[in-house]
């Protein structure tokens, strides 16, 4: 006979562990490039793109008319933008004995899996849009690196975009945020928002001026991945921020500068093909299929409002 003290060692572990068979939580509020587009649809059967237009702006008259004399005529600019849809999409192949003998509810898990997944596609595609679609000014005014080429982020370096912003008339996306009696509180202007990598958040914390979203004044809630402010920008963190190479791409945006389109009724589908559902190519009735699919499409409709921050960390 054995002899001898029992550990919990000595136990299997599914004996002594209890099984949580709700599946653990996950971040959903990093994703932050498509939170200020504009969305459009095509109608089933209208094509699989999509064209905008605008006009320029005739130039101001500063010469006043001579009595019976007149110019050339003015003629209009018009300028067009044109999208077309993609298809995205994934899916996965499941047995029955994984399915039947689950302990948790994995159809259900892979469905909300398979919704992460299509979330965070789209918002790195929509990224990608804005990086490839606008100009870019280099962050210059820091310590670090080289000063003159390329540094750290620093609020000079954002009044620098804003200027340019404001110079060409962009609309900010956020009115100011008054001022209230609370303790170390204080006004928000209007403002831009700009997208920065994680990385980031220790340069735009030590930055003149920055206003941490905590501070607000009016107490109303910020955006889950709000740092702050400064000058006439609010700053989103994201750890899906551009980086190539060592240099990071900081999307700063006002209104109405890029867009998404869809196919109307087929922006996101999801599938689910039951055991059995393939036929003689199934003849255990062995395979179910989940997958998803959307049709996508995204541009930057006015490029002279928004632009491409881009900088380094601080040493």
């Amino acid at each position: 006979m054995a002899q001898g003290i029992t550990t919990a060692n000595d136990i299997p572990p599914a004996i002594r562990d209890v099984y949580q068979r709700m599946m653990l939580e996950e971040a959903k509020q990093t994703l932050v490039y498509r939170l200020f587009t504009d969305s459009d649809s095509i109608p089933t059967g209208n094509g699989d793109g999509m064209e905008w237009y605008r006009y320029d702006d005739y130039p101001d008259v500063t010469t006043e008319l001579t009595d019976g004399v007149y110019g050339a005529p003015r003629q209009p600019v018009r300028r067009t933008i044109k999208a077309s849809l993609s298809v995205y999409g994934d899916y996965g192949k499941y047995t029955k004995r994984t399915v039947k003998t689950n302990l948790e509810d994995f159809t259900m898990r892979q469905v909300e899996k398979f919704a992460r997944q299509s979330a965070k596609t789209f918002d790195k595609l929509m990224r990608d849009v804005y990086y490839s679609g606008i100009s870019y000014v280099n962050a210059t005014n820091g310590v670090s690196g080289t000063p003159g080429t390329l540094t750290e982020l620093t609020a000079t370096d954002f009044g620098i975009v804003t200027k340019m912003l404001r110079g060409n008339e962009a609309e900010y996306i956020r009115p100011m945020i008054s001022a209230s009696g609370l303790v170390n509180t204080g006004a928000v202007s209007p403002a831009y928002f700009a997208f920065v990598h994680t990385d980031l958040r220790d340069d735009v914390r030590n930055m003149k001026g920055f206003r941490d979203v905590k501070d607000y004044g009016v107490q109303q809630p910020g955006y889950a991945m709000e740092l702050g402010s400064v000058g006439n920008v609010r700053i989103l963190e994201t750890p899906y921020g551009k980086l190539t190479g060592s240099t990071y791409s900081v999307i700063v945006t006002g209104a109405n500068a890029a867009g998404e389109v869809n196919l109307s009724g087929n922006d996101y589908s999801v599938y689910r093909h039951g055991f059995g559902s393939a036929g003689a190519s199934d003849p255990h009735s062995m395979f179910m299929t989940i997958g998803w699919d959307a049709y996508w499409a995204g541009v930057v409709k006015n490029d002279n409002w928004t632009a491409d921050l881009r900088c380094i960390v601080s040493a």
